[in-house]
């Protein structure tokens, strides 16, 4: 590691008065490099015919003695997993990543990681004449380089946690029965932190690409009755500006109650429109280009808000609220398929499957396909969750989740989708019993989720699921809780 680098580490002067604060933050600046396995930092009396520094009768001359060990340049580490989809989907994936640590000895982290996997039908929803073969799969890999320091022309309190990061990745997916798709991404972002609690992200530039490679009759089919769902699978460049603050008192908060908050913002397309100097004139969709393909204008903004209230005896009430808004303008009018919002799931809806809900009231025609078109640019959610011990570390959870997804403009294709004065009366509704196995690095999660309202019924009755109440069921094994 680079002297001057060790040296900002250290950030003692001669002749400054010790304090705690300067003890810890010399510990903390040397474990950010990314450098040492281990650091011991020691403070020693020297005495006074031995310092060269000035002082007083009451104070104490002060030697800092730091051992440090180097931690290994190279790690990499090769991840196995298996995924079953309620559609029948199943298989097998693999991820590896390698790190390489203190890169140009200044504390950089360069980062590689490779993911791949298939997945095949098992079920008799199989697609296409290759029944029980492998149809779908993903492959996908992303290099980062990453500086613990902001490469900015700006002074930030380096006493909390800074980086610069730089990266590019790519992604070519096929999705069986429908289509093969290519994302890539480049992006530059800074992260730094203004307090204990607060921390801020940025990222001035973040262009991603999307293009259809191949589609099937089938993907055609479905598309060609939906313009919107069309227009958003279009082949485009996203250039985007994105700002994410977060706000967490977890390390602060003594009292019974402790609170998160993530706000997000991105704006794509705007400063690329100004440059093309096109703002302000008249021009139709579609109309300006990048490479020779359109690029996307778009203003997205989020809110996810979270309290957890201690109620004594290992208990805990967790409630959430979250809501975001999209809004595509000038060279689109439509949000970027990857940008729209869903919901449902196990970490949402509990009682519903991913991407069945919603928007509004619209109620889907296209069999088991039709989550394809279930998004929108408005977003609700509210939960609640009543976590409490069973036994050691077993716990178990009650709760009930409300929430939809709407569009901003009237669609056609999407009857009811729409957001109206009466939204309240279309938020989907469940309620449920989990259980989680917390093994301290990780919680295992098992969720039953009852569905009681679906606002795409049209039985108006507040209870009003169709089928069987078992075989509306949710079942949803996960890592992790769900907020």
């Amino acid at each position: 590691c680079k002297p001057k680098y060790l040296y900002r580490c250290l950030s003692v002067r001669p002749g400054e008065l010790y304090n705690n604060r300067i003890g810890s933050r010399v510990a903390t600046r040397l474990t950010r490099l990314n450098t040492f396995k281990y650091n011991s930092v020691e403070w020693k009396s020297i005495p006074d015919s031995t310092s060269h520094i000035p002082h007083s009768a009451d104070t104490t001359s002060l030697l800092l003695s730091l051992t440090s060990t180097y931690d290994l340049p190279w790690t990499g580490s090769l991840e196995v997993k298996g995924v079953y989809k309620d559609n029948d989907q199943v298989g097998p994936g693999v991820t590896f990543a390698a790190q390489r640590r203190n890169l140009f000895g200044g504390g950089e982290m360069l980062s590689f990681s490779i993911d791949a996997g298939y997945e095949w039908n098992t079920g008799k929803h199989t697609i296409g004449e290759n029944r029980g073969v492998l149809n779908s799969y993903e492959l996908g890999g992303k290099v980062s380089l990453s500086i613990p320091r902001l490469q900015l022309p700006v002074h930030v309190d380096e006493d909390y946690p800074v980086s610069t990061t730089y990266s590019i990745s790519a992604d070519l997916m096929r999705r069986a029965g429908f289509f093969q798709m290519f994302k890539g991404t480049g992006e530059i972002s800074y992260a730094f932190s203004s307090d204990r609690v607060s921390s801020h992200e940025l990222s001035p530039i973040h262009l991603s690409y999307t293009s259809l490679i191949s589609t099937t009759e089938k993907f055609d089919d479905i598309v060609s009755v939906n313009r919107v769902l069309k227009q958003s699978f279009a082949n485009q460049f996203i250039p985007s500006i994105r700002y994410t603050y977060l706000f967490d008192n977890s390390s602060l908060a003594k009292g019974k109650s402790r609170q998160w908050l993530q706000c997000s913002l991105v704006e794509a397309g705007g400063i690329l429109d100004a440059i093309t100097g096109v703002i302000g004139s008249h021009r139709t969709q579609g109309e300006r280009q990048i490479l020779w393909q359109p690029f996307s204008q778009f203003v997205k903004a989020s809110v996810d808000f979270r309290n957890y209230l201690s109620l004594g005896h290992r208990q805990t009430l967790a409630t959430r609220l979250l809501g975001g808004v999209a809004y595509a303008y000038g060279n689109s009018s439509t949000i970027p398929y990857c940008e729209q919002f869903f919901i449902g799931g196990a970490n949402s809806l509990r009682g519903f499957s991913i991407r069945s809900i919603g928007p509004g009231g619209y109620h889907p025609t296209g069999g088991k396909y039709s989550y394809m078109d279930q998004t929108g640019d408005v977003k609700l959610e509210a939960n609640i969750e009543w976590r409490f011990p069973l036994s050691g570390d077993l716990y178990a959870a009650l709760f009930a989740d409300a929430g939809n997804v709407w569009t901003l403009r009237d669609e056609d294709s999407r009857s009811g989708g729409q957001i109206t004065s009466d939204f309240l009366q279309q938020l989907a509704t469940d309620c449920g019993l989990g259980f989680r196995y917390d093994l301290g690095m990780l919680v295992l999660r098992f969720d039953i989720g009852v569905p009681i309202h679906d606002p795409s019924e049209s039985d108006r009755k507040y209870y009003n699921p169709s089928g069987s109440f078992f075989g509306n069921l949710g079942y949803h094994l996960a890592i992790g809780y769900p907020f």
